[in-house]
């Protein structure tokens, strides 16, 4: 009986088999190669970002080009267009991929040079056709060339990619009402605050609306009333913590008391109102302080969106009255004077002095008047 003989391999299938086992390592050492390579020069090439509650996993922008985009807008912000396009340049060399870049171009160029806005538009296009900011940017410029068909087509677009797009929503508001579609303006306002119902933004804008109906518009004032000054993301986290004062959070609340002294100078309501937001100040306060300050338009601002809100409220039609009267504003004293509250308790004494301050006043000058044959 044979016995069995062990498996061998000839000579020639040992060097052949020899050379796949070389030629395997020598595949798998050129792939561990370039992984190496690969994570040491690239790094991780995909971040997760957070915005309006949505996550999106989008590509890594180099801390440079971060640096000098922050620049750009600053220079932006001071008024040195220029500037600005060669910092925007700057972060293009550090991150050719940057779409915001492009789109900070186009705007800058919109008015003056639109070839220029066109030619950057579509490289940011061409990079990125779903940016929200690209489309939105494209219909300001558009609208305020007076071109308002074109610009709500880019607004819509900003809509599609970014649904929460307040800004967007205000423009086709805007536009729809130079295109006297009012229907149409209404509904996106409205189906906006539905979308972002703490937007202090969209709320406003349906306040001051002169085409949404007054029952809209009371409501809207309602929200104000109740968002002012809880809006926490108006409010910086500085200012927002709840423990004791701190040294840098009392010198941040002086800084913002001479920036609303100097707003009150000015009688901006805007800025006026964004500040008390942050002071915490509510309409009925800020209003007071205002009349102390004696910028009575802001007053008279105030007054009007408590008293949307409350037709009742006797303390803000009193402190409107004085506004009116110091101010000599007949038309709005006397504006006011026919929406006299059916209620007429007053909340302190304060304002018991203001309605005896009135009083005299008005008596006075009705003296005056009738002495002169008036």
């Amino acid at each position: 009986m044979n016995g069995c003989r062990p498996f061998q391999l000839n000579h020639s299938e040992r060097l052949n088999a020899s050379s796949l086992r070389v030629s395997a390592v020598a595949r798998l050492a050129r792939v561990t190669f370039l992984f190496i390579v690969w994570t040491a020069s690239c790094g991780p090439s995909q971040v997760v970002r957070i915005r309006a509650g949505q996550s999106y996993e989008e590509r890594l922008i180099e801390s440079r080009a971060y640096a000098a985009f922050m620049r750009a807008r600053i220079s932006e912000a001071k008024g040195d267009p220029s500037r600005a396009t060669v910092q925007y340049g700057e972060v293009l060399s550090y991150d050719p991929q940057a779409v915001e870049a492009w789109v900070r171009i186009g705007s800058i160029n919109c008015l003056n040079d639109p070839t220029k806005a066109l030619d950057a538009w579509q490289k940011a296009e061409r990079l990125d056709a779903q940016s929200p900011e690209l489309w939105l940017q494209r219909a300001r410029c558009e609208y305020r060339l007076g071109h308002l068909e074109i610009a709500l087509n880019y607004a819509r677009l900003t809509v599609r990619f970014e649904p929460t797009s307040a800004q967007a929503a205000v423009l086709i508001a805007d536009a729809s009402l130079r295109l006297n579609r009012r229907e149409e303006a209404i509904t996106w306002l409205l189906g906006a605050t539905a979308m972002s119902p703490t937007n202090v933004y969209l709320w406003k804008t349906i306040f001051l609306s002169k085409s949404v109906p007054s029952v809209e518009r009371r409501y809207a004032a309602l929200q104000l009333a109740q968002l002012r000054p809880l809006d926490a993301s108006a409010i910086p986290f500085a200012y927002s913590m709840e423990s004791g004062d701190t040294p840098v959070r009392a010198a941040g609340r002086i800084k913002l008391e001479l920036m609303l002294e100097a707003a009150l100078r000015k009688s901006d309501t805007a800025e006026s109102q964004h500040i008390a937001t942050l002071l915490g100040l509510n309409p009925e306060r800020l209003a007071l302080r205002a009349l102390i300050e004696g910028a009575y338009n802001v007053v008279l601002d105030e007054v009007e969106l408590l008293l949307a809100v409350d037709s009742d409220n006797a303390s803000a039609w009193i402190v409107g009255l004085v506004a009116a009267d110091r101010s000599r504003d007949d038309a709005r004293f006397n504006s006011l004077l026919a929406r006299c509250p059916k209620a007429s308790v007053l909340s302190n004494d304060r304002y018991r002095d203001l309605l005896v301050e009135l009083v005299g006043n008005r008596a006075t000058l009705d003296a005056v008047n009738s002495s002169l044959g008036k």
